[in-house]
């Protein structure tokens, strides 16, 4: 039987990324990873896993077509990106996932398209811009394409642990938006890959349908006390960017804290549900801690932290009084 092929887009980011690897350990499948880039390290290391890299670019829809054919793909995984890729533009982000949809339609229709959206993007409307700008691609997904199923992932895991966006894993600290004992659900990116590669294993059992994604819900409290128990240092759980800032810096940020609010767990999504869809393997938070085994700065918990400058100078100059000391008593 011939092996689906599948072209990742995003391949290099963190949800691409995943996919690529959930879908090479199924080894049913043929994996094309779509790259601005090809000759990035990132690329390089996809292509070392057993992927096959080509270079497309979300702006231009003739590179996109022209790896559809290249690849000969029979499958595709959408994801796009508001924050770094669309640089918080909709327009452009919407651009993005509609270029890739048309390039599908042009080259082969049949091909079935996987896009990983974000949790309830049709229910916020224009106040959260990037669900909003999500909902409107799977709108041009639904309305172009017969061959399609939606991923909605909510918050991610990896968010604890986001040094660009100022929310680094400190040691003794985990920080997130909401207040320490309001619960939240998250899925990690990793287990958002799994999920993907399931529904194109089974593309029939999911075609034209919305999945919403979460693992586990978790009060800040909770994530605190998982924290400590995987990293064997006391942690106490923060907030990561007060209302008062989010309001003048992050006013879409902001936006979604009041949608979450009234909702346990911030999203719809049913939490059993999203771990039936990943496996008897998917992740809460304590397993994704136990799994990342560090802090942000690369430290493995448990390990000492290294002294300070301060530190580091006191010694100095103690362990020359020492041999000072020491070269006195006996060269006198």
């Amino acid at each position: 039987m011939p092996r689906e092929r599948v072209l990742v887009t995003g391949a290099t980011g963190q949800q691409g990324g995943a996919t690529v690897d959930a879908l090479l350990a199924k080894r049913g499948f043929e994996v094309f990873a779509l790259t601005r880039n090809s000759s990035s390290p990132a690329a390089v290391s996809l292509a070392k896993k057993g992927a096959t890299v080509l270079k497309g670019d979300f702006t231009d829809k003739a590179s996109l077509e022209e790896a559809l054919r290249a690849s000969k793909a029979t499958q595709v995984f959408l994801v796009t990106d508001f924050w770094k890729a669309a640089k918080c533009k909709l327009d452009v982000e919407v651009m993005h996932g509609t270029n890739v949809i048309d390039a599908v339609k042009d080259v082969d229709p049949s091909i079935f398209v996987v896009y990983s959206s974000v949790g309830d993007a049709d229910r916020t409307g224009p106040a959260v811009q990037h669900f909003h700008s999500k909902a409107l691609v799977e709108k041009h997904l639904a309305e172009t394409l017969d061959h399609w199923s939606v991923l909605r992932p909510c918050s991610f895991l990896e968010n604890l642990d986001d040094a660009s966006n100022m929310n680094p894993l400190t040691k003794g600290r985990v920080k997130m938006l909401l207040p320490a004992d309001v619960p939240m659900k998250y899925v990690s990116t990793i287990d958002i890959g799994k999920a993907a590669a399931k529904v194109f294993t089974q593309p029939g059992n999911y075609a034209g349908k919305h999945l919403e994604l979460a693992t586990c819900m978790h009060t800040g409290d909770e994530l605190a006390a998982a924290l400590t128990n995987a990293s064997g240092t006391p942690c106490k759980y923060g907030i990561s960017l007060p209302r008062f800032v989010m309001r003048f810096v992050a006013p879409d940020l902001l936006a979604m804290l009041i949608y979450w609010e009234g909702r346990e767990g911030g999203y719809t999504a049913d939490v059993a549900a999203g771990q039936a869809l990943v496996g008897t393997d998917a992740m809460d938070a304590a397993a994704w801690f136990a799994r990342k085994g560090r802090w942000g700065n690369g430290r493995a918990f448990g390990e000492p932290d290294p002294p300070n400058r301060a530190t580091r100078t006191a010694v100095l100059v103690a362990a020359a009084g020492v041999i000072a000391t020491v070269a006195y008593r006996y060269l006198r």
